[in-house]
């Protein structure tokens, strides 16, 4: 029981280092909104190595002690510091429904945390060696990049500030995050090296693939979640991030290291149910930022309106001017051609007048 709490503390610990690299990295973007050009260079920089030093370090003591499945909910403890630093440091506006969707993920959390597998399983070679080469693995990691191929095509499609484009650089981000099974079973291989020798263990070929998906896994994650902080506010970025991470980590928790098969049903089916609603939270969240975008297009498009709106009145006023202007002219030269006409017809019977006159003498 010692090393489950010590792993949940480290867990704990974890989400509140990546919760500063994160804020580092948006705060970043205000320095450069700002001009603070140097500023914001040494904020990135610092944010990245936090979030790829410190916080892996801290994951990898944690799932060397205790089990996956019951880690992954406390990785959405993150959304709970952010709530509370984020309106402070970045000035962010906490919402109602941003307060909503948090409740609904700490709540998850809790359900998830009491009712997930506590037992951490003992692991041989042959144990590890079995859950990597069995069928599931190569299927699971199939869908699992079938899905970031997905979420890259979208963000090729999308401009910046774009929800779906938010969504989608969060849930691509926090999915690579949350594979922790290759860091669980690299794990398991150093305990049984230390037990036994490192020859039966290094001397294989089996450690090497789980150290390259550990790193993968820890370092891809970086460029999505850096592009994503930097171009959303963190209430929103950060939420979408670890709920789909734990999301994701309960999940190949599950299917490759099989952590829930010796749970009982009702257990099983409260953890999932803590899962579901840390998902309805992103829902929820999600949702707000749409409603919230597509008000402020509203807003855009009524200002442009009134703005076309008024210089059609102008060219309509410099329309009408124009047309009186012309009408006045036309005029003008109806009545001079009608005087011009009066004048000739005058000439005309003064002419014939004289011609009689003559005739008569």
């Amino acid at each position: 029981m010692f090393y489950v709490v010590l792993g949940i503390f480290l867990a704990i610990t974890s989400t509140i280092t990546d919760l500063c690299g994160k804020q580092l990295i948006r705060f970043s973007t205000l320095l450069e909104q700002r001009g603070a050009l140097a500023r914001a260079r040494t904020s990135l920089i610092a944010g990245i190595v936090v979030s790829a030093v410190a916080g892996p370090l801290l994951d990898l003591g944690a799932y060397a002690v205790a089990p996956a499945s019951l880690l992954a909910p406390f990785a959405s403890m993150d959304v709970i510091w952010n709530a509370g630093l984020a309106p402070w440091l970045l000035n962010e506006k906490l919402t109602r429904p941003r307060c909503m969707a948090i409740v609904l993920v700490f709540i998850g959390t809790l359900i998830a945390g009491i009712f997930g597998p506590h037992e951490d399983r003992h692991y041989t070679y042959e144990d590890v060696e079995e859950l990597v080469v069995s069928l599931r693995t190569p299927i699971y990691l199939a869908v699992l990049f079938g899905g970031i191929l997905l979420s890259t095509t979208v963000l090729s499609r999308r401009p910046k500030g774009d929800p779906i484009r938010g969504i989608a650089l969060g849930m691509l981000a926090g999915s690579l995050s949350g594979n922790m099974f290759c860091v669980k079973l690299l794990m398991e291989l150093v305990q049984i090296s230390y037990r036994t020798s490192w020859e039966s263990v290094w001397g294989s070929w089996l450690p090497y693939p789980l150290l390259i998906g550990a790193v993968f896994f820890a370092v891809s994650n970086l460029f999505f979640l850096t592009k994503g902080m930097r171009e959303y506010q963190a209430l929103f970025m950060v939420t979408v991030f670890e709920g789909a991470g734990m999301v994701t980590n309960a999940v190949s928790a599950s299917i490759i290291l099989l952590e829930c098969d010796d749970m009982e049903w009702w257990r099983v089916f409260l953890y999932a149910f803590g899962l579901c609603t840390i998902c309805c939270g992103m829902a929820v969240l999600c949702r707000s930022e749409f409603k919230a975008v597509k008000e402020d297009s509203l807003q855009d498009d009524n200002t442009c309106f009134s703005a076309r709106e008024g210089e059609d009145a102008k060219d309509l006023g410099l329309g009408a001017t124009t047309t009186t202007t012309t009408t006045t002219k036309i005029t003008a030269t109806i009545n001079a051609d009608i005087e011009e006409s009066k004048l000739d017809e005058q000439s005309r019977i003064g002419n014939c007048s004289k011609s009689k006159t003559s005739v008569s003498l």
